[in-house]
């Protein structure tokens, strides 16, 4: 199981510190899948929000890294994607959150 975690992190590129433990706590804590604990470590997404996403990025059958497409999607869908059916209240640090990541691809340079 714990090759099986480290090589699932590796293709992903994210860190599970101490493998499994870590993620035991995660998914015991609603974390469903790698693209939502990618999203966690990476993002320091909330877990619930994180997981809402990761079903939606699922959903949408694209090939895109879960960090790729959540700073492709505008705002509104990623508010009612966590909101859900509902009404979840969204963290104001998410908005921050998008708002900086997709003004820092606006000024990466074109290759």
């Amino acid at each position: 199981m714990h090759e099986l975690l480290q090589y699932a992190a590796k293709i992903r590129s994210i860190a599970v510190s101490d493998g499994l433990s870590a993620l035991s706590v995660l998914a015991a804590e609603g974390v469903s899948n790698f693209d939502a604990l990618q999203l966690v470590l990476d993002l320091g997404i909330e877990r619930v929000d994180a997981t809402r996403l990761a079903e939606r990025h699922k959903s949408e059958k694209v090939s895109a890294n879960i960090s790729d497409w959540f700073v492709a999607r505008s705002w509104s869908e990623i508010e009612r994607t966590v909101r859900g059916a509902d009404n979840r209240r969204v963290d104001p640090s998410l908005r921050m959150l998008h708002r900086r990541l997709r003004e820092g691809e606006q000024n990466k340079p074109a290759n």
